[in-house]
């Protein structure tokens, strides 16, 4: 039971829609296009488009999504709502919350901006240009509070291009792992001795970036649950509701297991799964992402399932139009201090 792509959608109606404007403007290649096919082209992908445009306002968070009815509006099987609350403390993860707060800190803190820790030595990181790469983020594990799998010592940096990469904030959406525009550098051994950056390794006015001043990270430990934008929470829930059903651990009053799932999934508009949860800056935890989760049907990035950082949108980062950026990581690798397969995705409402 999968969810339509709200990106395959999109591309499905615009592709309609060009046919449909193509075919009235009378080209060669579509001449034998009658008026009436032509219409229906255009009604396909106009379809398409206003389907996909809802779905798409309806996952942003903020005033693009419905708020919930009262409660009496709304029937919730018990059976169904004891699944839903079982299924969120199976999935529950430990999570480290960020605040960003504007301000200076030394180049040893853990930031958003601002001039980072540059040791002796160091090969500070260039994009596919051949120019020095900005600063987007440091974290001091040592300041932060512990969290199972990640570093207790050392610093990690986040280093990105600006309008230069392939979809702006030194991303390739079309390959996340591509780190031609961005790095992550992790110095497990932090030393006394900091050099500065280099100038064109500090964000300017020049550069297209989701930050324009230095911002203080302070972490509080946490938990969450599993948010419903994420591409595992289809098939988890319904393995977990079947497993229940089958143990008759709980019973439902629809005609089948498959309705009762469904009609959770249905739910989703009427507040009773909360991904609001997962949304602003964290580490651990699970991603947040506006439109869609670039894992889905994406087996190169199948395997990370752990988020090293999430930098969301607010009064002084922009991600475009309220959006978020994330990177990604492997478990495994995460436990070994291997950076060098980290993915990088960011998207908007």
């Amino acid at each position: 039971m999968k969810r339509v792509s709200v990106r395959g959608l999109t591309i499905l109606g615009i592709v309609f829609v060009v046919i449909a404007l193509l075919s009235l403007a009378g080209l060669e290649f579509f001449k034998d296009v009658t008026a009436w096919q032509a219409a229906i082209c255009g009604i396909i992908g106009g379809s398409c488009l206003v389907y996909a445009f809802a779905r798409r306002s309806g996952r942003a968070g903020g005033e693009g999504r419905r708020a919930a009815p009262p409660a009496g509006d709304v029937e919730v099987d018990p059976g169904v709502q004891q699944a839903l609350e079982a299924f969120a403390e199976e999935t529950r993860m430990p999570v480290t919350r960020l605040t960003a707060t504007p301000g200076s800190a030394g180049p040893f803190s853990s930031k958003l901006g601002g001039v980072v820790y540059n040791p002796p030595g160091f090969a500070w990181p260039v994009g596919g240009d051949g120019e020095p790469l900005v600063a987007l983020a440091q974290l001091n594990f040592a300041e932060l509070p512990p969290l199972e799998g990640f570093p207790a010592k050392g610093i990690l940096q986040f280093f990105i291009g600006g309008d230069e990469s392939p979809d702006s904030y030194g991303a390739d959406l079309g390959n996340p792992l591509d780190q031609a525009w961005f790095r992550v550098v992790y110095h497990q051994d932090v030393g006394e001795e900091t050099n500065p950056p280099p100038a064109a390794g500090l964000a300017d006015a020049e550069r297209e970036l989701p930050l324009s001043e230095e911002l203080v990270l302070e972490g509080v430990p946490g938990a969450m649950a599993m948010p419903i934008e994420d591409w595992r929470f289809e098939g988890e829930f319904w393995a977990s509701l079947d497993r229940k059903l089958k143990a008759g651990a709980i019973t439902v009053s629809d005609e089948s297991a498959e309705r009762a799932a469904e009609r959770c999934l249905e739910w989703e508009d009427y507040g009773l799964f909360d991904s609001t949860d997962a949304e602003g800056h964290h580490l651990g935890g699970y991603a947040r992402f506006v439109q869609e989760d670039p894992r889905l049907d994406n087996p190169d990035l199948s395997g990370h399932t752990a988020v090293l950082l999430q930098i969301g949108s607010d009064d002084h980062v922009s991600w475009g139009d309220v959006g978020v950026g994330v990177f990604l990581i492997e478990p495994d690798r995460l436990r070994r201090g291997d950076f060098s397969n980290v993915a990088y995705y960011w998207d908007c409402s």
